[in-house]
């Protein structure tokens, strides 16, 4: 018996011209398979990601007094609220800018807690510009603070970045590292988004930052898309071919 046409070593299907676009649809297929895996991966790191910072969140407080925080990041308390004991250093206050909020344009009041170990930055919210010469802080005593643990932003390639050289007053990323030099007592290599200070700090009030979202981007949604891409190129391809075999296209 002999084969059918599409099988044969004389099937117009095997011409040049149609050898290229069978070659293009294998790679379309292939690629959008990736694609599809890609995201399923990418789907999973986020499940596991917001599993984490939700059990962060949810965690109770933990102090910093009498914590040995040294050199060390801390990334075990990553995302978490925290507690330190100490005083403001107004004296050292940084903006960090550029920041707006509902078009208004302003700053994140970043001001340092001086503690017995190590002193803490702490992001204390963001100020309006037109309330800038009211944002001084009046409360100079003990204080206790308690904020999220965020890790230290570093450096990008993307964005606004500090300057490189210089004492910083004005900055764009909270870089620990960067801004260590300004503190000869020894920075932590962590930083506080504030969420309450006791006794109150006072001053002008600030829109105090907000918990890290746990919302997950559509992965899954985005991987069912690739694979419908790959099944649509390559069913697509083959009723194209078995339309023009058969309509004697050659």
């Amino acid at each position: 018996m002999a084969p059918p046409l599409w099988l044969s070593m004389a099937s117009p299907l095997l011409k040049p011209r149609w050898l290229v676009g069978h070659l293009l649809v294998v790679m379309f297929f292939v690629l959008f398979v990736v694609l599809g895996f890609w995201q399923l991966h990418r789907d999973h790191e986020q499940r596991t990601n917001t599993s984490i910072i939700e059990l962060a969140q949810s965690a109770p407080v933990t102090s910093l007094d009498g914590f040995d925080i040294g050199d060390e990041p801390l990334f075990g308390l990553l995302f978490q609220r925290v507690s330190a004991t100490g005083t403001y250093d107004y004296s050292r206050k940084l903006e960090r800018r550029p920041r707006s909020i509902n078009g208004r344009i302003g700053f994140d009041a970043v001001t340092p807690l001086v503690t017995p170990y190590r002193t803490i930055l702490v992001n204390r919210g963001f100020v309006p510009d037109e309330n800038a010469p009211l944002a001084t802080q009046i409360y100079s005593g003990e204080i206790t603070v308690t904020g999220w643990l965020r890790s230290t932003e570093g450096t990008s390639s993307l964005g606004p970045q500090n300057a490189v050289e210089g004492v910083l007053t004005t900055i764009a990323r909270i870089d620990t590292d960067r801004l260590a030099p300004q503190f000869e007592e020894g920075l932590a290599h962590f930083y506080l988004d504030l969420i309450a200070d006791s006794p109150p700090a006072g001053g002008v009030p600030t829109v105090l930052p907000e918990a890290l979202s746990v919302s997950s981007p559509p992965h899954m949604l985005y991987a069912i898309q690739w694979f419908a891409f790959a099944v649509i190129a390559s069913v697509g391809w083959i009723l194209y071919l078995r339309k023009q075999l058969f309509s004697g296209k050659k």
